[in-house]
């Protein structure tokens, strides 16, 4: 969780007067207000803002200071309303999404007001940053939702946050290459995190490269929070070979002393370059140094027993900190992320294809989350990753459907029953695999396990089990069934319209089917015509035609025939909500 300075701490923040001068009350009228909630400014605040009226020798002079200087220290206050809004990343249904890329586009705005002004501190440059930092968790987990209910215009939302939240980010580093605003290396630290998580890390790297070369004091950019982060991108990144980087590690050892951060990105380097006794070395002077019961202490030997989960290339050793955390032998709190889990399993199956193994892995993960009861769980961000990374293992076990195969799915269910409850994310997981098979009774199994076990459906997975029919021979009825189910579904839900992914799940069954024939090319036409104008308008429906002809030119001839084709056969159901483009205002 990045940082936040509460109102209260900035109630209290008043800086003594240089002259102290007796005020009377200011009147009602001249106070100012904030409807924020973040933040309210107090009397001592108002009375610092007025404290040099008594200075001025004329009212010609005062006049002159106050139309300049106050709306300065106005925007100053909008400003930091704007960064100490309180929004929760993790939760973004709890708020509407945009008004937090509102109060960030505002924020900027401000920014730029304020920037040639003295007003614009390393304080307020940090809080900037970690509304970036929350605007853009706050997009990541609303792309996380997403996924189990895609939908294109959302998406579209969900793209053009990230195109603010990188573009903010983008001013903030060009300003301070020009020299515009001046960073801590906290501010730095926190840029480069930020670009790492948005899979930039190029662009975090050319910045610290370009600014540590522009700016007269380099020691920031050499301090070990700053060079702790860059390491691991230098390792990734670039061709650096590893006695260049652990230069750079000793350099900055020696400039700004031991740090934490700094031993985390070289413990991760080392194990990039299979350096595993060094690393162990690093890890141990780590744990000697830091105090399990600080939180902060505790985080680093967290995200340093992570690193050799996901990145040690002696599996032996990996698995030792792998048990380690899961049975917690650890003097310090330790968590598994579903992307840690992830990459070790991915790392023991291409090492030892033993199924064997990673099925063990995959069951003790599982009893750990439980246990521990990690939120992640409750909305299933863990149960759709962390499945779908045992089910691809699964699927290259057993390519081909047999007895065993089958039998050994089951089993796999079971034991998933016995550690949790079936939930949604996980049939939906097998449903997606299980078209390799090309078994009708498979896939029709699956897809009767979701009312065996009383699962609420969503549209994904009506969408997964509609794509799963191009794999495999079904009546026509069968495509119609499921198809129907799920615009009834959407209906329920109150949309106004047919989203394309509906549409693109009925054309992988149909049109885009392994098997296409006629007549499935039938279905779909009769099927489109008949629920075509339910789409969300004429252009929505006309780049749907587009596609279509792109991907198989032969279809045009049976798109300029639609007039012409009967729908009479096709029964459409009566909608509360869904409406035809051509009857919208």
């Amino acid at each position: 969780m990045f940082r936040a300075i509460s109102s209260s701490t900035l109630k209290t923040r008043v800086v003594t007067p240089v002259v102290q001068v007796t005020l009377p009350p200011l009147p009602e009228t001249r106070r100012f207000k904030y409807t924020a909630t973040s933040f309210v400014p107090s009397a001592p605040k108002e009375q610092q803002l007025f404290r040099k009226i008594s200075e001025f020798k004329d009212k010609n002079e005062l006049s002159d200071y106050r139309r300049h200087s106050l709306p300065l220290e106005k925007t100053a206050m909008a400003f930091d309303e704007c960064c100490l809004a309180k929004f929760n990343p993790r939760h973004p249904a709890q708020h509407q999404q945009q008004p937090l890329f509102a109060t960030l586009t505002r924020a900027m705005g401000l920014y730029r007001q304020i920037l040639p002004t003295s007003q614009m501190q390393h304080r307020r440059v940090s809080d900037l940053l970690h509304l970036i930092a929350t605007a853009m968790k706050c997009n990541i987990s609303t792309k996380l939702v997403l996924k189990k209910k895609a939908d294109n215009d959302a998406r579209s939302v969900t793209e053009q946050n990230d195109k603010i939240v990188i573009t903010a980010l983008q001013e903030i580093c060009n300003d301070a290459l020009e020299n515009k605003v001046s960073l801590n290396s906290h501010a730095i630290s926190v840029i480069i995190s930020l670009y790492e998580r948005l899979h930039r890390a190029e662009d975090g790297l050319r910045f610290w490269n370009n600014a540590r070369q522009n700016d007269e004091d380099v020691m920031k950019y050499m301090s070990g929070n700053v060079v702790g982060r860059i390491l691991p991108f230098l390792a990734t990144y670039t061709d650096e070979p590893f006695e260049a980087i652990q230069d750079l590690y000793h350099r900055s050892r020696d400039l700004s002393g031991d740090s934490p951060a700094l031993s985390v990105g070289m413990i991760s380097v080392c194990l990039k370059h299979d350096q595993v006794e060094e690393a162990l070395n690093l890890f141990e002077g780590l744990v000697a140094s830091m105090d399990p019961a600080d939180v902060t202490g505790n985080a680093y030997l967290y995200r340093a027993h992570n690193e050799f989960i996901c990145s040690c290339t002696d599996l032996s050793v990996a698995e030792i900190f792998l048990d380690k955390a899961l049975s917690g032998g650890m003097p310090y709190t330790t968590k598994i992320n579903a992307s840690t889990a992830r990459d070790y399993i991915e790392r023991l199956w291409e090492k030892t294809r033993n199924f064997a193994k990673v099925r063990e892995t995959w069951e003790k993960v599982w009893r750990f989350y439980v246990k521990t009861n990690e939120d992640d769980i409750n909305d299933g961000a863990i149960s759709g990753s962390w499945n779908h990374t045992f089910m691809t293992v699964f699927f290259e076990q057993y390519p081909e459907f047999s007895q065993e195969s089958f039998m050994t799915l089951k089993d796999v269910i079971r034991t998933y029953s016995e550690i949790k409850m079936i939930d949604e994310p996980f049939l939906n997981v097998i449903l997606t695999f299980a078209p390799r098979w090309k078994q009708p009774q498979v896939i029709e199994s699956i897809n009767q396990a979701y009312d065996i076990y009383n699962i609420t459906r969503s549209q994904i997975s009506h969408r997964t089990y509609l794509k799963a029919m191009g794999a495999i021979d079904v009546p026509d009825s069968k495509i119609v069934d499921a198809w129907t189910q799920l615009v009834l579904l959407d209906d329920q839900q109150g949309y106004k319209y047919i989203s394309r992914v509906d549409v693109k799940a009925l054309k992988d069954a149909t049109i885009y089917s392994e098997s296409f024939s006629e007549a499935r090319a039938d279905v779909f036409f009769q099927i489109f015509k008949a629920y075509g104008s339910l789409c969300r308008n004429a252009h929505d429906y006309a780049i749907m035609v587009k596609d279509d002809i792109h991907f198989n030119p032969a279809l045009r001839e049976r798109y300029a025939g639609l007039t012409l084709l009967s729908v009479a056969e096709l029964v459409v159901p009566q909608f509360k909500n869904l409406r035809s483009f051509n009857q919208k205002k």
